[in-house]
C-alpha cells in the first residue's frame, strides 16, 4: 500500500504545475463569461428577422456573394492561363502524362 501512496505523491508533485495552470485558465474563463453576461445589453425586436444582427448578417452575406461572383471568373481565368502555360512549358513526357490523365 505504501508503494501506491508514494507513486501517487510523486504523480501529484509532477502534475501540480499543470493543475495550477489549468485552475488559472478555468478561473479566467469563468471571469470572462461572467463579465460578458453581466455587461450584455438587452435589445428588443419584434422578431429575430427584424433584429440588427439578422439584418447585418443578411447584408454581409449579400456583399460576400457579390464579391465571390466577381472574383470567381477572374480566378478561374487566371488558373486556366496558368495551367496552359505549365502544360506548354512541360516536356513531351510530362505532357503525355498530363494528356493521359485528363
Amino acid at each position: 500500500m505504501d508503494d501506491i501512496f508514494k507513486r501517487f505523491k510523486a504523480f501529484l508533485k509532477c502534475c501540480t504545475p499543470a493543475i495550477k495552470a489549468l485552475n488559472k485558465m478555468l478561473a479566467a474563463t469563468v471571469c470572462m463569461v461572467y463579465a460578458v453576461l453581466i455587461s450584455s445589453s438587452v435589445v428588443f425586436a419584434d422578431s429575430v428577422s427584424d433584429s440588427k444582427i439578422a439584418k447585418g448578417t443578411q447584408k454581409l452575406i449579400q456583399d460576400v456573394t457579390t464579391w465571390l461572383m466577381v472574383l470567381a471568373p477572374v480566378v478561374a481565368g487566371l488558373l486556366i492561363i496558368y495551367f496552359f502555360i505549365r502544360r506548354s512549358a512541360a516536356d513531351e513526357m510530362d505532357q503525355s502524362a498530363a494528356t493521359r490523365c485528363c
